[in-house]
């Protein structure tokens, strides 16, 4: 039976811009995938398409489901995603890796393994503020609650389970699984050809240099940013203007105050310090 390949992050920590690197290198030919093709080919397992079949015998929407009667569907959700592809398959998440209501939100048995990418808590705060359409403030404070988790959206996704950021990045990068890999969001802007190219090979997905470097620059950031002016990018939040706000690392320098730097320090200083933040 074919398996999952998750693609996981903590929400505007640059997912989206690898799923477009992987989905143009597995599917696009002679030119890059539009930004729409890319979340078809890289699917979200947060995605309502996964959940609806599922609700014979329910006279009930999804949108009428409490939180433990959608935690009884995702573990079903999973295992259909398995059963309706042919092969193995990447799917992206923003779930941390745990149980919720004493359901796997991550199904260890259907794994093949992970991509996690890591971004700066400091950046992603100004992201995800701008995502959301909160204050700075409060967007430390979703990241610093352990109960913290996205909204679903009707007609489109259930909600995902988020925990702070550190729980986070912790649920995933720690203990053990058949394969991992990361990546910091920072190293792929400083040298997106060595990163890209160390993950298109370490997944097996091609040995051809040439290809992955035709592919990253199919899909860099200004090149999506483009896209994204051209046509209506579904996973675009109504609170932004745009999907693809800036792509640079540091921000935080200027947008933060002292006093916000200090608080996404002392909240996540024991992560930061081990993926080199401080």
């Amino acid at each position: 039976m074919p398996k999952i390949f998750w693609v996981a992050s903590y929400p505007k920590s640059g997912n989206t811009w690898m799923r477009a690197f992987l989905a143009n290198l597995l599917m696009a030919k002679e030119h890059p995938l539009s930004l729409n093709e890319i979340g078809e080919a890289c699917a979200s397992e947060a995605n309502i398409a996964w959940y609806l079949p599922l609700l014979k015998g329910h006279q009930s929407s999804l949108e009428d489901l409490s939180h433990p009667e959608i935690m009884e569907l995702r573990p079903k959700a999973q295992k259909r995603i398995t059963e309706v592809n042919k092969n193995d398959v990447f799917i992206k998440t923003h779930n941390l890796h745990g149980l919720l209501h004493d359901k796997p939100l991550i199904r260890d048995d259907l794994t093949l393994g992970f991509l996690y990418i890591i971004r700066d808590p400091r950046d992603v705060v100004i992201s995800g503020a701008d995502h959301w359409g909160v204050t700075i403030d409060e967007m430390l404070d979703c990241m610093a609650e352990p109960t913290a988790e996205t909204a679903p959206m009707p007609g489109r996704q259930v909600f995902e389970k988020l925990g702070t950021w550190s729980m986070h990045v912790d649920s995933w990068m720690s203990g053990e699984t058949r394969k991992r890999l990361s990546v910091r969001y920072e190293d792929l802007l400083r040298d997106p050809i060595k990163y890209f190219t160390k993950i298109g090979m370490g997944l097996g997905l091609s040995k051809d240099r040439a290809r992955i470097q035709q592919v990253v620059e199919w899909t860099s950031f200004s090149k999506l940013r483009e896209m994204e002016s051209q046509e209506d990018f579904v996973e675009r939040s109504v609170n932004s203007e745009r999907f693809f706000r800036s792509g640079k690392a540091g921000g935080w320098r200027k947008q933060l105050s002292p006093k916000q730097v200090a608080r996404i320090e002392r909240d996540h200083g024991e992560v930061m310090r081990r993926f080199g933040y401080l």
